[in-house]
């Protein structure tokens, strides 16, 4: 299974090429389907005025990345309810298909942020030869801690999934699936099958935004999952 397609990469794919899209006369859309359309509008707009108080100039794409990701999805957050299943949290899939939607709104909103973001990752190259990773994916995996343990339950909060494991000294840690890592295939159609068996979870600590707290909280994401027999 490939993995998907980060929202910064589709930004920069619009900013390459923007599609015509055919916009339907308002008077023969629906009450849900306006709602809908302001909500991305204003998920376009936050997200435009959250970058706009960060100098990407002086940031490399997995930081630009990050931080595109925590204001889309604090805003995304927001109009959720609104929304609806159009885009899911923890989908990579939907998530992709709302970075592209929000991203050809943000054109014509703050076309310098994403030509900015352009212009930072022009010097920036990308290899992908098997067994070799760019920088940029070096300082992405910086950070992390492996732990071995027990997978003892299941944990959901709102559209994420957390994995519970109990290491051999007996304390819990709390492993955010917040999107595709190597090793999660085989939990896909089951995500309850991991239960009780071991494994070693390589996780790195992704700050996210908390509606609860209305805050940013730091959470431990997984990146490798590997099940020891």
């Amino acid at each position: 299974m490939p993995r998907p397609v980060s929202v910064l990469l589709c930004l920069l794919a619009l900013l390459l090429a923007v599609p015509a899209v055919a916009q339907k006369d308002k008077s023969k859309k629906s009450k849900k389907e306006l709602q809908k359309e302001e909500a991305y509008n204003m998920i376009a707009q936050e997200t435009c005025d959250c970058m706009s108080g960060k100098d990407v100039t002086k940031m490399k794409s997995s930081e630009i990345e990050m931080q595109l990701g925590i204001c889309m999805i604090g805003s995304f957050t927001a109009h959720a309810d609104v929304i609806g299943e159009d885009a899911v949290l923890n989908d990579p899939n939907s998530m992709e298909q709302l970075g592209q939607k929000v991203g050809v709104l943000m054109l014509g909103k703050c076309p310098q942020i994403l030509l900015a973001v352009a212009s930072g990752m022009q010097d920036e190259t990308m290899i992908v030869d098997e067994g070799v990773m760019p920088q940029d994916e070096e300082d992405y995996w910086d950070g992390g801690e492996e732990v071995t343990g027990a997978i003892v339950r299941m944990s959901t909060s709102g559209d994420v999934s957390y994995l519970i494991m109990k290491d051999d000294a007996g304390a819990e840690h709390e492993l955010m699936w917040l999107r595709y890592f190597e090793g999660s295939d085989s939990l896909l159609e089951n995500p309850e099958s991991g239960i009780g068996r071991k494994a070693t979870i390589y996780w790195v600590p992704m700050e996210c935004y908390s509606p609860k707290t209305k805050d940013y909280a730091v959470r431990k994401e997984i990146r490798v999952l590997t099940f020891v027999e």
